[in-house]
Order: structure tokens, then C-alpha cells, then sequence
């Protein structure tokens, strides 16, 4: 691969922090792009990935963080369409 002398870029240490990869540039560590897109992606991506993984009891919860949030939310518009179709029904044949 040919390099690309149009850019100064800095010296970086490869490390581990809490088991992320971090790299050390300076006086900063920043996140691998891996890092970033893993912690950005949706919950329907990660709960994908959770499944296509291998049943593991170590498979950390904080994957499914989330993923319990949206549940209970589409649980809740479940029970609100399921009221109003009630009050629907009294209203078009009240008894």
C-alpha cells in the first residue's frame, strides 16, 4: 500500500481498557471506530448480533439495556390501541 505523505499523523499505542480497545494518541485515549459504532448501533442491530451468537452465559446484559426499553414501550402502545379500541366499541354499540 502506498502511503500518503499529504497528512502528519500522530504516533498511537494500541491498549485495552476494560476489555475495549482504546488508542493512546498524546495525552488522550480515544475509542476504536469499532468501539464507536458498536456503542452507536440500534437496538435492532444489537439484538441481532446477541442472537447470532453462540449461547454464552457470559454474554454481557448491558447488550440488552435497551432492548428492555423497547420492549415495554411497544408493549405500552399495545395497551393504549388495545383501550381505545375498547372505548371504539362502547361508543359504536353502547349497552
Amino acid at each position: 500500500m502506498k502511503r500518503n505523505n499529504c497528512f502528519v499523523y500522530p504516533k498511537t499505542v494500541r491498549e485495552s481498557i476494560e476489555g475495549v480497545r482504546h488508542y493512546d494518541v498524546g495525552k488522550e485515549k480515544l475509542p476504536s471506530v469499532t468501539t464507536i459504532l458498536k456503542a452507536t448501533e440500534s437496538e435492532e442491530k444489537k439484538l441481532r448480533r446477541v442472537l447470532s451468537m453462540e449461547t454464552n452465559d457470559e454474554q454481557p446484559e448491558a447488550l440488552f439495556s435497551g432492548l428492555y426499553t423497547r420492549v415495554e414501550q411497544h408493549l405500552d402502545e399495545i395497551n393504549r390501541l388495545q383501550n381505545r379500541i375498547v372505548v371504539l366499541q362502547e361508543i359504536a354499540d353502547p349497552e
